[in-house]
């Protein structure tokens, strides 16, 4: 369901899923219980050093400045290589991909631009407010204030944006539904003027008020990267209510000037 939290939990006792008439193609990922209870304080050791799986072995921990520059040198960011999911006749379904971010970094950078429909799921959070941040757009936040003269950085990217935002926080095994924009009468999703997804600025928030834990955490999350063409969303599944704010709707002004993406305002 758009903009919502959504538990990906499913019951280990099972023994069969009832698919639609279309099919289905399942991709699951099987925890201990007790594993969940681990933490993920470091990249070397615990859960990060315990993923296991077809074409798992051998694929290391990126740390995101090799790919993606000095914007992130000092932010303890990594990825963990995609794994292409396909039908048994060769047709691509999803690429999906693992991430983690320390504490410290306080939140990813705003971002808006997919060439795919993305949902991320959690898998170890660092505190209990890790989850999606995401505008409304059209909205108007009426207590919003100027950043701080001195914030230069990708955390504080947009930030005084006078749009409303709202967080989906995620515990283990919840992510979120789609938050890209959708027609509200075909449940399609609306294109970008370069032919991306279009989506309102989003980011991952990492950081709590108050003190980090010591030693500081990671969180630790699953990104599903689907074409477009899998990525329309049910009717039964879209609301519209006078007044209420349920799923993005909004259409891209193509004449507008577009934004800068994450990395080029964090080296502003």
């Amino acid at each position: 369901t758009p903009n919502r939290a959504v538990p990906f939990w499913v019951d280990g006792n099972k023994d069969e899923f009832k698919a639609g008439p279309d099919g289905a193609v399942m991709v699951y990922m099987k925890v201990k219980e007790s594993a969940l209870q681990e933490t993920i304080t470091d990249m070397e050791s615990g859960p990060v050093t315990k993923m296991e799986g077809p074409y798992m072995e051998g694929r290391p921990w990126v740390r995101c400045n090799e790919p993606f520059g000095e914007a992130f040198d000092d932010i303890e960011f990594y990825n963990f290589a995609g794994m292409k999911i396909q039908e048994n006749d060769g047709k691509h379904l999803m690429y999906m991909q693992h991430w983690t971010l320390r504490e410290d970094a306080n939140a990813d950078a705003y971002h808006n631009g997919h060439p795919f429909g993305e949902i991320h799921m959690a898998l170890y959070t660092a505190n209990k407010v890790s989850g999606m941040q995401t505008f409304l757009p059209g909205t108007q936040n009426l207590n919003v204030v100027p950043n701080p003269e001195d914030a230069t950085s990708a955390t504080w990217f947009n930030n005084d944006d006078p749009g409303v935002q709202i967080s989906m926080p995620w515990g283990p095994g919840v992510g979120h539904g789609p938050i890209w924009s959708i027609n509200p009468e075909t449940g399609e999703p609306i294109m970008n003027c370069d032919g991306a997804v279009h989506y309102p600025l989003h980011r991952h928030l990492i950081s709590a008020n108050g003190p980090a834990n010591e030693p500081l955490r990671y969180t630790m999350w699953t990104a599903f990267e689907h074409p477009v063409e899998h990525v329309t969303v049910p009717l039964n599944m879209l609301t519209s209510w006078p007044n209420a704010y349920i799923q993005t709707s909004e259409v891209p002004d193509c004449d507008a000037e577009p934004p800068a993406g994450p990395v080029e305002a964090a080296m502003e």
